[in-house]
């Protein structure tokens, strides 16, 4: 009996990673322009980011992320507004867990803009590629062949697009993005057909002042598909002299 709940909860939690289909970062708090776009320029100087994360310990083909991020304003003399600025970047990601991986690479672009007085907004597109590994001389089969593994399409490439949009102030700020917007199909990797689920990811946060110096930044993400259970992650982050 103690076998099979074991079992039961190994198979609940590969059916939830299965479901992700998108690299995870539990602080997305330290770099929102890995999720949104529309973050790609919105600050004035050159944003380089890199970070790696491992989960499971001790487990064989345990999921790991690794990312890197690099996004800048573009100084252009002609603008529509005075008010406006335009930003790019390039992501990197890989993700990898069992036999499989995932490395997707994007260029982004940014339009940034005034709304109101004292807010901002940007609408922001990460367009790129990406690339399904499956390892077959690393999977053991029961009952060879097994069609349920392939056998000839081990590496699959497929164009991703990613828009999204960020809305800010000195107190608060909010934005919206949709990861692999265009849901495609993967027809040639084992015995079905693989659809990749869209992600919306809904993040806002405000930013209290506690005294002249000291501030508090409370954070939360939403994320949802249509096939699986929601998740949010909750951040909490201290303001001292602006350093944060």
């Amino acid at each position: 009996m103690r076998k099979a709940v074991y079992i039961l909860i190994l198979l609940f939690v590969f059916t939830g990673v299965n479901a992700q289909q998108t690299p995870q970062y539990t602080q997305n708090r330290l770099n929102y322009f890995s999720i949104n776009p529309a973050m790609a320029g919105i600050k004035k100087c050159i944003d380089l980011k890199m970070g790696y994360r491992r989960q499971w310990v001790g487990f064989e083909g345990a999921p790991r992320t690794t990312f890197a991020t690099v996004s800048t304003r573009l100084k252009i003399k002609k603008k529509v507004s005075p008010y406006s600025h335009h930003g790019v970047g390039v992501k990197v990601e890989s993700d990898a867990l069992g036999l499989t991986s995932n490395t997707k690479l994007h260029l982004a672009y940014a339009y940034h803009f005034k709304l109101g007085r004292e807010s901002s907004a940007s609408a922001g597109l990460f367009a790129g590629i990406e690339q399904f590994r499956f390892n077959v001389s690393r999977a053991n089969a029961w009952q060879a062949p097994d069609p349920a593994i392939a056998t000839n399409a081990t590496v699959i490439i497929w164009p991703d697009v990613s828009p999204g949009i960020f809305v800010h102030n000195k107190k608060w700020f909010g934005g919206f993005s949709i990861r692999q917007l265009l849901g495609n199909r993967i027809r040639d990797y084992g015995t079905g057909t693989n659809q990749l689920r869209r992600h919306f990811e809904l993040l806002g946060g405000a930013k209290i002042e506690s005294s002249e110096s000291v501030s508090i930044i409370p954070s939360a993400m939403f994320r949802f598909t249509f096939l699986s259970m929601p998740s949010i992650d909750l951040n909490l982050m201290f303001d001292f002299e602006n350093r944060a």
